[in-house]
């Protein structure tokens, strides 16, 4: 039960990195991580987590955004 309650936290935090992006449109890692309230290292974990996850947000240039319908960024 220790595991799904630990995958229930680390999905929530993938949603509320998700909706940060997904509301500012374009953000910088930085400021991503500030707003976030998460460490740079662990931000970059978590985008490990999110490409498989989340298919309307991308990440190029240090600025995570939201890909246009269609747009293919792979």
């Amino acid at each position: 039960m220790k595991t799904k309650k630990f995958e229930n936290r680390i999905m929530a935090k993938l949603n509320e990195i998700a909706e940060i992006i997904r509301r500012e449109g374009k953000i910088s890692f930085g400021k991503l991580c500030v707003k976030a309230h998460i460490a740079p290292p662990t931000l970059y974990n978590y985008w490990r987590a999110m490409r498989d996850l989340f298919n309307d947000i991308d990440y190029e240039g240090g600025i995570f955004f939201v890909k246009q319908r269609g747009e293919n960024h792979e």
